[in-house]
């Protein structure tokens, strides 16, 4: 059987986030994992870098470089800049070729307007994509963490991202609540950077490596020594202060998701528990915190659980949940209307009445037919 994944090999699924966008790749796996950050120069207006070496300018420039974030709560802010960034990453996905028109798969916000999603559309088309897809990031995440949304009873996913939070409740196949909080893992690093006074990189390796979001769990003789600038004295942080700045801004994240919970309605039906997912899931003792705030079940979603025998292990964190279910759930729909399309342009053939589906068919139809597929492609072509 020929791999789904190979019947389009410019294809390309991309989570385009607030602070980081993933870019997904048939048959090569995640391809480009960058800041969403343009460097402009403010004399030419020209793009300066983008991605990592834009963030690496970054206070190392003249004054004439500046560095955009072109996103702001997981919607276009800068629709030009968002079009240049995305021309970059497309480029980048296929080593460089500037002739590529792929089909693309976007995540996006559930609760973006029409003309936002008209923008996001536009800036993909600008960028050279031949045709673009829409999905809700946390449809997106549910899918791509095993989120058994075709079950008759409530889940509820958290996709904590760099720049917002995207929460949506399910219940009996059908998404019935939505809500994008405006704070993610930028926020930690931030609140980390003026609460320790260091510099923001410093402040990102003591998140990623020794922050917990329960103080508690830190030992308090654990102590981080961060080298001195220009033959400075070095600078010794207590894991248990670091921990302590993160538990407090994650405590105040994790009562406005309970706040949208208890607005849901679906707060004592939601018997699947929380699943969380995206690069934020990964701080340690967040599960416990999660559960400890709002008395529900809490498991990280990682993709492996939903990709089964993959030896790509790179995608198996849950950091790539909404690349994986971009891929599950948009490549699809994108066959299914070309292939409306030619059913269409064949005047010869007779009209074909499909019998319409619900959405339990939809989503069972997605993550059985497509799910071995995936696995296949993952493990036949593991170049990342």
């Amino acid at each position: 059987m020929r791999s789904f994944f190979n019947v389009f090999s410019n294809d390309l699924a991309i989570d385009l986030g607030t602070a980081n966008t993933l870019v997904y790749a048939k048959g090569r796996g995640i391809v480009v994992s960058e800041p969403s950050i343009v460097a402009i120069n403010k004399i030419t207006n020209k793009v300066e870098a983008v991605g990592k070496e834009a963030k690496e300018m970054l206070g190392r420039t003249p004054g004439n470089i500046v560095a955009i974030r072109p996103m702001k709560d997981g919607v276009i802010a800068d629709f030009e800049v968002t079009e240049k960034m995305l021309q970059h990453f497309i480029r980048k996905a296929h080593n460089g070729k500037s002739w590529v028109s792929p089909r693309v798969v976007i995540g996006v916000p559930g609760e973006i307007t029409q003309v936002e999603r008209r923008a996001v559309i536009d800036a993909a088309n600008r960028a050279r994509a031949s045709e673009v897809y829409l999905v809700e990031e946390a449809m997106a995440a549910a899918i791509g963490a095993g989120l058994p949304i075709t079950e008759p009873y409530g889940n509820m996913i958290v996709d904590v991202g760099g720049g917002t939070t995207d929460i949506a409740v399910f219940y009996d196949n059908i998404i019935r609540h939505t809500a994008v909080i405006p704070f993610g893992g930028n926020i930690l690093t931030t609140d980390i950077q003026h609460g320790l006074m260091v510099m923001a990189r410093q402040a990102e390796q003591l998140k990623t490596r020794f922050g917990k979001a329960i103080a508690e769990e830190a030992s308090p003789n654990e102590i981080v020594s961060i080298p001195g600038i220009r033959n400075r004295t070095a600078k010794e942080i207590s894991v248990k202060n670091l921990s302590s700045i993160i538990q407090a801004r994650m405590e105040e994240i994790i009562e406005m998701a309970h706040t949208e919970i208890i607005n849901s309605g679906y707060e004592n039906r939601l018997a699947g528990g929380i699943v969380i997912t995206g690069g934020g899931s990964q701080l340690s003792c967040l599960k416990q915190l999660v559960e400890y705030m709002t008395g529900m079940d809490t498991r990280i979603g990682y993709p492996n659980e939903h990709l089964g025998k993959s030896k790509l292990e790179a995608v198996k964190s849950p950091m790539y949940a909404t690349a994986v279910g971009l891929v599950l759930s948009g490549f699809r729909s994108l066959d299914e209307r070309e292939e409306r399309y030619k059913d269409k342009s064949n005047q010869k053939q007779p009209v074909r009445v499909k019998k319409d589906k619900t959405a339990s068919d939809f989503f069972s139809s997605i993550l059985s037919k497509t799910k071995g597929l995936l696995i296949d492609d993952l493990d036949g072509k593991n170049e990342y």
